[in-house]
């Protein structure tokens, strides 16, 4: 089966984070190409500031495999995504507050509100703040906090302690993870706590998830499904977990 060009890029940024020095020879046997193709991907690599060509091979940049894997993240499900995004903007109107935590599905909400005139939107996500940076009739706060390299989010007791200002009308909040032993779950400790306090300074929490986060589980659970007002996912549930959804005591919108 043929390896795609984004598949050998992780591949490559993947290799070079387990050996800091990687010989071109290796990268070509590893995905079974040529060397010239591997010789073309470790160009456009280095064009992107992810790598560093030496003699023979490639040594890796410091936050080469974070961003490729974010990368990566950002581009799973993309389409779903879009349509959770799509529906959670049409829920915003003029003059509203709305919180977004980070995560890819928040971004997408993201990209949907840059058309919704005169809203404030706060956020820990610095994803958002580059996805938002130059939308017109919008107000973004950028919460202040800790920056941990490869999050791409702020956290922390000063980001919590900003975030105590502020009240939403509406908070949409992402998960890696929604099942009925585990509630809703994900996999970064430190933003879990700023996520449950938008929670409480919201009027009305919705929890945007594709399909894939249904009936898995995170490390850290913050939240019980029935604490949100509202769950908006795609429509691409497996027939397993449909009787979970039914169950659920909050209105489910699949996209």
């Amino acid at each position: 089966m043929k390896i795609s060009h984004f598949d050998r890029k992780t591949k490559i940024l993947e290799m070079l984070d387990q050996s800091n020095n990687v010989k071109i020879v290796d990268f070509s046997a590893a995905l079974a190409v040529s060397e010239i193709t591997i010789r073309r991907d470790l160009a456009r690599l280095e064009n992107e500031g992810l790598l560093f060509r030496t003699h023979g091979g490639a040594s890796k940049s410091d936050a080469s495999l974070s961003e490729m894997l974010s990368d990566r993240r950002i581009r799973l499900m993309e389409t779903e995504k879009r349509r959770i995004g799509q529906a959670a903007a049409s829920m915003v109107g003029h003059g509203d507050v709305v919180f977004l935590d980070t995560g890819t599905t928040t971004l997408q909400v993201a990209r949907c509100l840059k058309s919704v005139a005169g809203i404030t939107v706060v956020t820990n996500s610095v994803h958002i703040l580059a996805e938002l940076r130059f939308a017109k009739d919008l107000n973004l706060i950028l919460l202040g906090g800790t920056y941990r390299p490869g999050d791409y989010a702020l956290s922390g007791p000063l980001t919590e302690k900003n975030l105590e200002t502020f009240r939403a009308r509406l908070a949409f909040l992402g998960a890696d993870g929604i099942t009925s032993e585990n509630g809703v779950t994900t996999n970064d400790m430190y933003t879990a706590e700023v996520t449950k306090l938008m929670m409480a300074h919201a009027g009305t929490s919705i929890l945007v998830a594709d399909h894939t986060k249904i009936g898995r589980s995170g490390s850290i659970r913050y939240a019980e499904v029935e604490d949100f007002d509202l769950l908006i996912t795609d429509d691409g549930i497996p027939a397993e977990n449909l009787p979970f959804l039914e169950r659920l005591q909050i209105e489910v919108r699949r996209v």
